[in-house]
């Protein structure tokens, strides 16, 4: 184990995450990078103020749901999951209320087959923000384009917004 002060390390961590392109802070032991990546490290304080790292950085787990009905409201309890459909056939997703706070987020994935087939409404008709699209009712991945599609809801503080997070997967948007 290597002994270092407190500036070095908090130092040499910035210099990684500063070259690897993250948004970062350090509290009392735990390291944030980016929206949802943390590790945790014990450390020892000396009275001199010299810091020793103990352990190693080891990442958490990400908290998941899995859904099996033909429907589900998406709840405050929901923000910060992953949230897997399993349903073999129409499922109704509906988003929680507008107004979540700025940041709050929930991803779904179709975790089952192409019969499994979610659409993502809005609470709120003509509120739901996708890809060119401010004023969507919904969301939705057609047929060969849903195993494994996966789509992050991330609230802007008013509206809900739609990110496409799967490669090879379109997204449907539908508005009346």
């Amino acid at each position: 184990m290597l002994r270092h002060t407190r500036t070095a390390v908090l130092m040499a961590a910035l210099l990684i995450l500063v070259i690897a392109g993250a948004a970062w802070a350090v509290t009392y032991g735990k390291l944030s990078v980016g929206d949802h990546r943390t590790f945790y490290m014990g450390f020892t304080v000396d009275g001199a103020g010299n810091v020793q790292a103990v352990g190693t950085f080891r990442p958490l787990r990400m908290a998941t749901k899995t859904i099996s009905a033909d429907s589900y409201t998406c709840t405050i309890a929901d923000y910060g999951k992953t949230l897997y459909f399993t349903y073999a056939g129409a499922v109704t997703v509906t988003l929680p209320g507008n107004g979540a706070p700025a940041g709050s987020w929930f991803r779904c994935v179709n975790a089952n087959s192409d019969t499994t087939a979610p659409t993502y409404a809005a609470a709120t008709a003509d509120t739901l923000i996708a890809p060119n699209d401010a004023q969507a009712d919904s969301v939705t991945f057609a047929t060969g384009h849903r195993i494994g599609s996966c789509v992050r809801f991330q609230s802007n503080g008013s509206y809900w917004v739609a990110v496409n997070e799967s490669t090879g997967c379109t997204m449907t948007i539908t508005t009346d």
